[in-house]
């Protein structure tokens, strides 16, 4: 089992050796420079509306900040600035597993 580490770049590295995004065609990564930072993006093409995608992106483009605080940082952000339905943050420090579960399934997930 692999785990996250405290580096953005470090997880994103992990995430995109796992997937084999480089390899992989179906399995899609996008970045968005937000505001005062950075979020990747992974779904797989064609089980996410691409209007929807398109509208959350613009959203997060727009942003005038992604927000910094401790331990809640991933539940703020949610609450303040993801205007979806069904989100959730997940806790990885038990490993990556539930995040490539929940690509492979259809969700997106944003590191």
């Amino acid at each position: 089992m692999q785990s996250f580490s405290d580096r953005y770049s470090d997880n994103v590295a992990l995430i995109d050796s796992v997937l084999h995004v480089n390899e992989n065609f179906d399995i899609l990564k996008k970045i968005l420079r937000v505001a005062d930072g950075e979020m990747t993006l992974y779904y797989i093409d064609g089980f996410i509306k691409d209007t929807v995608m398109q509208k959350l992106m613009m959203h997060f483009l727009s942003l005038k900040t992604m927000g910094r605080s401790a331990e809640d940082a991933a539940d703020e952000f949610i609450r303040r600035s993801v205007p979806y339905v069904e989100v959730d943050a997940v806790d990885c420090s038990e490993g990556i597993d539930q995040i490539i579960q929940a690509v492979l399934s259809g969700a997106a997930v944003m590191l």
